[in-house]
C-alpha cells in the first residue's frame, strides 16, 4: 500500500516539474514563468484523421473495430509568450487537426 502511494506521489511530482519546465524562459532560465499572449493562426491545410468505429450488440459489448479515415482541417498555430519575471518574449509553433 504505501508503495503505491509513493508511485502516485512520483507520478504527480513529476507530471509537476514537466509542466513547470515547459514554460521556462530561455532568457532568466526561471521555471514556469511564461505566460501565454497571443496566439496567431499561420496556415490551415486539409488533411485526414483516422477513426475509431465501434460495432456493438444489443447489451453494449463492443463486437468489432475498425479504422476509418474521415476528413480533417490542420491548423498551424503561432503561440506567442511572454517572461513575468523578465519580459523576455518568444512564440512556439503548434498544430491541431480538427475532424470536419
Amino acid at each position: 500500500m504505501k508503495l503505491l502511494i509513493l508511485i502516485v506521489i512520483a507520478i504527480v511530482l513529476f507530471r509537476i516539474c514537466r509542466s513547470r519546465y515547459s514554460t521556462k524562459c530561455e532568457n532568466c532560465k526561471k521555471w514556469g514563468k511564461m505566460k501565454n499572449i497571443e496566439r496567431v493562426l499561420i496556415d490551415q491545410r486539409p488533411s485526414h484523421a483516422i477513426k475509431i468505429l465501434k460495432n456493438r450488440n444489443a447489451r453494449g459489448e463492443v463486437t468489432s473495430t475498425r479504422e476509418t479515415k474521415v476528413p480533417a482541417t490542420t491548423y498551424v498555430y503561432r503561440q506567442y509568450r511572454q517572461c513575468r519575471n523578465c519580459s523576455n518574449k518568444d512564440y512556439l509553433v503548434k498544430t491541431k487537426t480538427v475532424e470536419n
